[in-house]
């Protein structure tokens, strides 16, 4: 049924969770860390759910209207195990990512904003450059049309 399907993914987030937060902590150690100004307001984004109680987190929504062959029973077992698993694993792992972001991420950011400043930024640049014009050009080469050609529009547009 769909709905044990759902329960075992929510019986699976705080696996998810944790894998996040150990791949953060090495983009933390390795130095590969979102610029500090793009995480302003971050903390809304996860304190929106968390709930004390759990009937309130929209990951309970799905049992709160089921389908007319679901028989009574069936509906309090999936909902009570789905209760559970939000109460207990989806809720929880939501206050464990925000506590990582709060005390180990975010301190961890930059505040730089360019991908150059990330190790080996250049070379990321100069692959994306290649990846996205496939020309054989420079980032700085870029930049510089980049300029020409705005000063061209503005010239052309904006008398």
């Amino acid at each position: 049924c769909r709905f044990d399907s759902y329960i075992g993914r929510l019986d699976e987030f705080a696996r998810y969770t944790n894998e996040h937060i150990e791949l953060m902590r090495e983009g933390i150690r390795q130095g590969f860390v979102l610029p500090s100004v793009v995480l302003e307001g971050y903390q809304e984004t996860i304190t929106t759910h968390i709930y004390e109680d759990a009937t309130k987190s929209p990951f309970f929504t799905p049992f709160t209207k089921f389908p007319k062959h679901i028989t009574d029973s069936d509906r309090k077992r999936l909902s009570q195990e789905g209760l559970d698993k939000i109460a207990k694993i989806v809720i929880p792992s939501y206050q464990r990512f925000l506590d990582f972001m709060n005390a180990e991420y975010l301190p961890g950011t930059r505040s730089s904003l360019g991908a150059s400043a990330l190790p080996n930024g250049r070379e990321f640049y100069r692959h994306r450059v290649r990846k996205f014009t496939t020309l054989e050009v420079s980032p700085e080469e870029v930049h510089t049309l980049g300029l020409s050609e705005v000063k061209r529009i503005r010239s052309t547009y904006c008398k």
